[in-house]
Order: C-alpha cells, then sequence, then structure tokens
C-alpha cells in the first residue's frame, strides 16, 4: 500500500503556524482634540470640546463609533454630526448645540449613557432609525429626539424639552418604543408617531399636550397605541391647549389603544371623532 508523502504536510503545518504567530494589527483610535475635527473608525475624547461660538459641527463622525469617556462636547451648530452610520457611546454630555445636539444625516445612530442638553432645535435628530439607552438625560432641548423611522428608547429620561419624542417620513411608517424611560414636564407632546407606539415599564405625565399621540397628525390606518405595566397621567396641561386639539393622555385614530393590566391612564381620545369628541374608554376618567 502506498504511503502518503510526508513533506507536503510538514510544510501545511510550518505555514499554518506561521499565521498563527503573526501579530494581530492594532486598530488605531482617533483622538479628538480640536472643534471641526473630522473621524472615522474608531475616536475618542481624552478631554472636554469645548465649542462656544463655533460656526460649525463640533466633530464629524464619517462611521464608527466615538467613545466620549465622561468628557462633554460644548456648542457648535451641531454637536456631533454622522454622516454614516455611527455609534456614540458614554458616559458623556452633548449641550449648548445652537442647531442640533446628534445628528445622524441620512443614516440611522446608536448612542448609549449620552446626555443631550440645551439644544436649540433637537436633542438629537436621526434621519433614519435610533436606539439610545440610558441611563441618560435628554433635557432643556427644544425638543428632544426626532427620527425618521423608527426609535428605540430605554432607560432614558426626556423633560424640560419642546416636545418629547417624533417620528415620522414621507412613508408615513414613524414608530416609537419606550422601556424603562420616563417622560414628563415636557412643553408639547411626550410621544408622537405616525405608526405604532409602545410603552413599557415608563411613567409619561404632566406634558404640555398628548401623552401618546399615535398618528402624526393624519390619523393613519395602522397606528395604534400599547401601554404595559406604565403610567400615562396628566398630560395636556399647556395652557389652552385643549382648543387646537383635545390633549388626552392617549390618543389613537382607528385603532383602541391597548391599556393592558398593571397599567394606568387618566384619559383617551379618539383622534378622529374632533373636539371635543369621543374617549375609547379605557382609561380611568373617560
Amino acid at each position: 500500500m502506498a504511503r502518503t508523502p510526508i513533506a507536503p504536510i510538514v510544510s501545511s503545518l510550518a505555514v499554518s503556524l506561521l499565521v498563527l504567530a503573526s501579530p494581530i494589527p492594532v486598530v488605531a483610535q482617533t483622538v479628538v482634540t480640536t472643534c471641526g475635527q473630522e473621524a472615522s473608525g474608531s475616536a475618542t475624547l481624552s478631554a472636554d470640546l469645548d465649542c462656544t461660538g463655533f460656526d460649525g459641527y463640533a466633530v464629524t463622525m464619517h462611521g464608527g463609533t466615538l467613545t466620549m469617556n465622561g468628557h462633554t462636547i460644548t456648542g457648535g451648530s451641531i454637536g456631533i454630526q454622522c454622516d454614516r452610520t455611527c455609534k456614540i457611546v458614554g458616559p458623556g454630555t452633548v449641550t449648548a448645540s445652537t442647531f442640533v445636539g446628534v445628528n445622524a444625516f441620512n443614516v440611522g445612530l446608536k448612542m448609549s449613557q449620552v446626555d443631550v442638553t440645551d439644544c436649540g432645535y433637537f436633542g438629537a435628530q436621526v434621519w433614519h432609525s435610533a436606539a439610545i439607552e440610558g441611563p441618560a438625560v435628554f433635557s432643556g432641548n427644544g425638543g428632544a429626539i426626532r427620527v425618521g423611522a423608527k426609535a428605540k428608547i430605554k432607560d432614558v429620561t426626556i423633560t424640560g424639552n419642546g416636545a418629547g419624542v417624533d417620528a415620522e417620513n414621507n412613508a408615513k411608517t414613524g414608530s416609537i418604543q419606550v422601556q424603562l424611560s420616563t417622560i414628563s414636564g415636557n412643553s408639547g407632546t411626550a410621544l408622537r408617531a405616525q405608526r405604532g407606539i409602545t410603552v413599557t415599564d415608563s411613567t409619561v405625565m404632566d406634558n404640555g399636550e398628548s401623552g401618546v399621540f399615535a398618528a402624526g397628525g393624519y390619523c393613519e390606518k395602522n397606528a395604534g397605541a400599547s401601554i404595559t405595566r406604565s403610567t400615562v397621567t396628566g398630560n395636556g396641561t399647556a395652557p389652552g391647549a385643549a382648543l387646537n386639539r383635545v390633549c388626552a393622555d392617549v390618543a389613537t385614530c382607528k385603532r383602541r389603544p391597548r391599556v393592558k393590566e398593571g397599567s394606568t391612564c387618566g384619559t383617551s381620545h379618539q383622534i378622529e371623532s374632533g373636539n371635543p369628541g369621543s374617549d375609547w374608554d379605557v382609561c380611568t376618567l373617560d
């Protein structure tokens, strides 16, 4: 019986050992130190970045991850501009941007443990979908969060802004999922979407207009709301709010809101029924 040659096997083993012994390349991090700096891949803050009075983007990310290391970005027309899908990792703070704190232009965004405060237009504006996870605070912004597709909000406190979370697009499919969060004391509507809004283990209360408004202003056929183990009460506090539309705790168009066991809401409203219109008979004051 013929024997298998030994040399080729040894040669192949040697090549494998050489491959295993090759050093793994280290990807260098870009350290962000100046206003207007651009980066891609892995970037990091090693100190606070003060761009007060800077008429431009404080930091531009061409994709990748920005690690904030507990530091603060202040000012700029936009605090962090993402022109490719990017991730921002805290703890950290983006504050006092004249336009938007974090802007994901025509892309999506993932952000965790980043506070966004005192920005002129929105705290975060995301053209596609956003996953924003805390613990984090959005406060003092013209509006807290605006997305074009789907907003997933977890462990975030949204308070003292104009609007809370808004999800709208031309296809009329904007939706919001909120979990383990508090949305309170905003002067406008807390949660506003064209299609679905789900609220789980959260509090939505004392906002100036509606608490949960599933219609986006148009009464979409598939718009609905689901409230699970949550409190949605005391909304519609703005003076004269009901003169424009009924500002209920939970408002939907064609589909009855699902207020599940363990949840409380004060008032509901069938948006298409007008003002004062009809309720859904699902909340304690209906």
